[in-house]
């Protein structure tokens, strides 16, 4: 009986051992293992309004980064006109922006009965930046 006892143990010793010893690495690797920084993730923004209409002419866009609202401008200093929103998105999709906000605003008037109102799309845009980017932003749009 002893015999048997003994030799069973002894057969299985090298299971127990291995088990250890993986058990060890993973303990090891926890050890070492450094946990991961997260970096911040930061957006710069900037409003988009449009102006003219979908015909022969275009439209162009006015684009305000919080430290002055200007008209989109090519590499000649022309402004550039856009057939349709979907070119303006591709655009600004091709420079890193994403949309973020598609919104309307409406105002009206009525004087002595009769009355007009007008609306104005605008699109909020985003592209993500560092945090010194952003604070720098921060610091130019603030008077």
């Amino acid at each position: 009986m002893k015999k048997i006892l003994f030799l069973s143990v002894f057969m299985a010793l090298p299971f127990l051992s291995f088990a250890q010893a993986v058990e060890q690495e993973n303990v090891e690797q926890q050890v070492n293992e450094q946990p991961a920084v997260e970096e911040e993730v930061c957006y710069m923004y900037n409003i988009v309004t449009f102006s003219g209409s979908l015909n022969k002419e275009g439209f162009s866009i006015h684009l305000d980064n919080g430290k002055k609202i200007k008209t989109l401008k090519d590499k000649d200093g022309k402004n550039m006109k856009f057939a349709t929103p979907a070119a303006v998105l591709m655009y600004l999709a091709s420079e890193g922006w994403e949309l973020y906000v598609n919104g309307t605003t409406t105002s009206g008037v009525i004087v002595n009965g009769s009355g007009s109102n007008s609306t104005s799309n605008y699109w909020i845009v985003r592209k993500s930046c560092t945090k010194a980017e952003l604070e720098q932003a921060v610091k130019e749009g603030v008077k």
